[in-house]
């Protein structure tokens, strides 16, 4: 050793660790867990029912983020186990649907009303949010947490389900069958 050299660890030594240490967690969420990792076999549980074993499973990595991930993601639509339509559209597509249903949007309140629409008075075919690029981008807004800044008050939770009230018309009834189609078609 040279004088004035120390033992300690090179300047980019914690840029180095960060890394390896980034590189084994996005390995980790990547790597697909096979099936037989969720076995009787692989859990150490008997041949119960498959309820039972996979509620065992669920109990035993309640606590362990990277395994739990990995149990949501092999279950069919990754664990997303209880959606609705309205809920899980984009913003973008209502504004389509609405405009090819002939709804209204009152532009104080970005609400949909049903027709006749009144311009004059505020309430314009939700068509015409296809071509005013200021309307559609406050419908965007306005019908999900795009660009939203939580507030003392106003949570994320609040304003996602604040949503669908402005919307509500396009989903209400037939309307969340008919958005189902309707997102069904644009795939």
């Amino acid at each position: 050793m040279k004088p004035n050299q120390s033992h300690a660890a090179p300047r980019h030594a914690p840029a180095a660790l960060l890394l390896t240490v980034a590189t084994a967690v996005l390995v980790a969420l990547l790597v697909p867990v096979p099936p037989r990792a969720f076995s009787a076999q692989a859990t150490g549980a008997s041949a119960a029912p498959a309820d039972a074993r996979t509620a065992a499973y669920l109990e035993a990595i309640r606590d362990e983020p990277l395994l739990l991930r990995a149990f949501l993601q092999a279950m069919p639509k990754g664990g997303d186990l209880h959606n609705h339509p309205s809920g899980a559209a984009y913003a973008e597509s209502l504004i389509a649907f609405a405009a090819g249903e002939g709804l209204c949007v009152l532009r104080a309140t970005l609400v949909l009303a049903a027709p006749p629409c009144d311009p004059p008075a505020g309430a314009v075919p939700a068509s015409a949010a296809l071509t005013d690029q200021a309307l559609y981008d406050a419908l965007v807004d306005a019908w999900s947490v795009r660009a939203f800044v939580p507030t003392p008050g106003v949570s994320g939770h609040d304003q996602f389900f604040s949503t669908f009230a402005r919307f509500g018309l396009a989903t209400g009834d037939l309307g969340e069958l008919q958005l189902g189609q309707h997102l069904v078609h644009q795939v």
